[in-house]
């Protein structure tokens, strides 16, 4: 089975997501798509919606939505439909309004992870960013080089680069603590807690003061 390659860079206020690498040439090709997506100069600073005191931007839309075509295009050069079924791996390019959606997730669970006051050991977070980090540069391969090239186009250092990736680690854990916190206080078999904590959410997103300004 050819090599995957897991791409540890920030998308600054998005989770990393993971490449599929099939050849230095088609990741070349890929490589210049990712900058290009991840250039903060290219960035729509239009502001879409609104959600409590936070407000979601265009960007982060467009991000999504390209991440996940790359994502796709690696894959299914990397393995066939067959195989990719076989795995329990089913792909869909994801919408705006599906992007819009999920950003609109997150930004809700962690305003209630403030209002739980919930605590993530910010340190620990950084201590792993770091060492992620480190394992990309001693490899120097085609993941340290998209993160290379990343740091260069928007005038980052790499503690600077090490902080943002903090920063989404340490969402990404107080979302993940907020449906952990509610799944261990719900009583029933997995698919129930998944059904539970669905409805949660959806509790918590209708009594959310969400605006949308130009969607």
């Amino acid at each position: 089975m050819k090599k995957i390659i897991f791409m540890i860079f920030a998308l600054i206020l998005i989770a990393s997501f993971a490449i599929t690498v099939i050849s230095t040439d088609f990741f070349t090709n890929q490589n210049e798509k990712i900058s290009d997506m991840l250039d903060i100069s290219s960035r729509d600073e239009t502001i879409v919606v609104t959600v409590g005191n936070e407000k979601i931007y265009q960007w982060q839309i467009d991000q999504i939505v390209k991440s996940s075509k790359i994502s796709i295009e690696n894959a299914k050069a990397q393995f066939s439909e067959k195989q990719l079924k076989e795995m329990g791996i089913f792909l869909s390019a994801k919408s705006e309004d599906k992007a819009l959606e999920e950003l609109i997730e997150k930004q809700v669970l962690l305003n209630e992870a403030e209002r739980q006051n919930l605590i993530i050991d910010e340190e620990n977070a950084r201590k792993i960013a770091q060492q992620n980090f480190e394992n990309v540069k001693k490899e120097n391969g085609e993941s340290y080089a998209v993160i290379k090239k990343y740091i260069q186009n928007n005038s980052l250092t790499e503690e600077k680069y090490i902080e943002q990736l903090t920063s989404v680690y340490v969402k990404n854990a107080k979302i993940a603590k907020v449906k952990e916190i509610y799944e261990t206080s719900f009583a029933g078999t997995q698919e129930e807690k998944e059904i539970a904590l669905n409805r949660y959410i959806d509790s918590l997103i209708s009594s959310e003061n969400i605006e949308y300004i130009s969607k």
